[in-house]
């Protein structure tokens, strides 16, 4: 074999497939995202019931595909601060997650592709592995990525002080007189 030619496989690996991962990285996070949000907004909606927001996380993050496959109850995680009413199901627990501590009103998703879960959790491989397309030429046949998002319910009138939301526009245009 030419060493050149093996030099430029494993160079095409290398770009292609972390091209993937990282794609797949930000898939992931959108997913996570959107569980996040998803399982805030329904502690707000539903009083604070676990059950109905763990419902609406886990669809939201499952209508995110992370390339091409979409996710499940088997690659996601939820976490609710505690103590949280009603129970959340089987890839769900309730634990202390920063801001919230053992307050509830936070809720954490976790979302892997061929990645361990938290040490707490027993450290199990979820997820299927993100392909790898060239890099099975250098030995290299899967990838994996995890994310992680939080959202907290919050009282919409929790700010301390006046924020800058806007930038004060000094444009001078030919309309103003």
């Amino acid at each position: 074999t030419d060493p050149e030619a093996v030099k430029h496989a494993g160079l095409t690996a290398f770009v292609v497939d972390m091209g993937v991962m990282w794609v797949s990285r930000r898939q992931a996070q959108n997913a996570a995202d959107a569980g996040a949000l998803a399982g805030a907004v329904g502690l707000m909606r539903d009083g604070g019931s676990s059950t109905e927001a763990a419902k609406s996380a886990l669809q939201w993050t499952n209508d995110n595909a992370i390339f091409g496959s979409t996710n499940s109850a088997a690659n996601v995680r939820l976490t609710f601060s505690g103590p949280a009413a009603g129970t959340c199901g089987p890839s769900c627990d309730v634990a202390t997650i920063p801001p919230c501590l053992n307050k509830p009103g936070c809720v954490r998703a976790d979302v892997f592709r061929n990645a361990p879960d938290r040490a707490y959790r027993g450290g199990a491989t979820l997820g299927a592995p993100i392909p790898a397309l060239f890099g099975p030429l250098i030995g290299i046949t899967q990838q994996r990525v995890r994310a992680t998002a939080t959202a907290k319910v919050a009282s919409g009138n929790m700010v301390r002080c006046m924020l800058p939301f806007a930038v004060a526009d000094r444009w001078s245009d030919a309309f103003d007189e």
